[in-house]
């Protein structure tokens, strides 16, 4: 059992290891002034939301019922989706929250792609 143990927690550091670089070459592929120049009004919409994303989470954790960890686990879920969310869950050793983060995610990417689509065809 011992190196078992032994093998999941090297398996952890590897797995966070992996995600990070994963997401570091996301990020790298993405020349900030290129996005700046093509989508300025997408960028403006994109900090607006993010801000009062940021805004809704800081009040839901100071006057809502959740702790830090629940707020930031389904602010993940929100913005990153499930897969992401999970791997924070289990990542700050909180995996009562894994299974949420997954039902909660999918169910926002369900509700996100019916309402982007009717969005859609209001707009064009």
């Amino acid at each position: 059992c011992r190196r078992l143990t032994r093998a999941r927690g090297a398996a952890r550091q590897m797995a966070g290891g992996c995600l990070a670089a994963f997401y570091a070459c996301l990020g790298a592929c993405s020349p900030v002034s290129s996005v700046v120049k093509a989508g300025a009004p997408a960028v403006g919409l994109a900090v607006a939301a993010l801000m009062g994303h940021a805004l809704l989470l800081a009040a839901c954790t100071v006057k809502g019922p959740w702790g830090i960890d629940e707020a930031l686990v389904a602010s993940n879920a929100c913005v990153g989706g499930p897969a992401t969310a999970a791997a924070f869950a289990s990542a700050i050793r909180r995996e009562d929250l894994v299974v949420p983060a997954v039902v909660w995610g999918t169910v926002g990417y369900a509700c996100g792609t019916g309402l982007g689509m009717a969005l859609y065809d209001v707009m064009c």
